[in-house]
C-alpha cells in the first residue's frame, strides 16, 4: 500500500509541474491517475478541480478573445467590410462576457481604422468616438483628430467642387 501512496504522491506532484507549467489537460490526467492511487487524499481531488477550473477559464477567454484576433487577420489582409463585421461580433462577445473595456475598445478602434480605410469617414469617426468612451489613449485621440480633419478636408473640397460646378453651369 505505501507504493501506491508513493506513486499517488509522485503522480500528483507531475500534475503540479504540468499546472504550474499550464499543460492543463496533462495536469487533469496526472491528478486522475493519482486519485486512481489513493482516493483518499483530498489535495489531489482538489488539484483536480482546480485543473478542470483553470481550462474552462482558459476557453472563456479563448472565445472572447477569438473574434478580436480573427478581426486583427481581415485587417491585415485589407478585407474592410469584414473587419468591420468581425469587431462588431468581437464587441457583442465582449460585452456579453464582461471583457476588459481595453479590449472592446481596441475592437473599436480596429473598426474606425477599417471604416477609413475604406472612405467611410463618417463612420471612422463615431467608432473613434465609442472606442475613446471604452478607454482614452493618444492613439485614439489622434486617430479621432485625424478622421475630423480629414472629413472637414472632404466637406470643403466637396464645397470646392459644388462651386466649379455652379461656375460651369452658369457660363454656358
Amino acid at each position: 500500500m505505501g507504493d501506491q501512496k508513493q506513486l499517488a504522491r509522485e503522480s500528483k506532484e507531475k500534475g503540479n509541474i504540468a499546472y504550474k507549467s499550464k499543460e492543463f489537460d496533462t495536469a487533469i490526467e496526472h491528478y486522475k491517475k493519482a486519485i486512481e492511487l489513493d482516493p483518499t487524499e483530498i489535495t489531489f481531488v482538489s488539484n483536480l478541480v482546480r485543473a478542470k477550473k483553470m481550462i474552462s477559464i482558459c476557453y472563456s477567454v479563448l472565445h472572447v478573445l477569438a473574434p478580436f484576433k480573427q478581426a486583427a487577420v481581415y485587417f491585415e489582409r485589407k478585407e474592410w467590410d469584414e473587419c468591420v463585421r468581425t469587431c462588431e461580433r468581437a464587441v457583442e462577445v465582449g460585452r456579453e462576457n464582461r471583457a476588459d473595456f481595453k479590449l472592446i475598445a481596441k475592437a473599436l478602434a480596429r473598426m474606425g481604422n477599417a471604416f477609413r480605410r475604406n472612405g467611410d469617414l463618417e463612420k471612422a469617426k463615431w467608432a473613434f468616438e465609442k472606442a475613446l468612451t471604452e478607454h482614452r489613449t493618444p492613439d485614439y485621440k489622434s486617430s479621432l483628430s485625424e478622421v475630423r480633419r480629414l472629413l472637414r478636408l472632404a466637406i470643403s473640397c466637396a464645397g470646392c467642387s459644388l462651386l466649379i460646378a455652379f461656375i460651369r453651369s452658369s457660363k454656358a
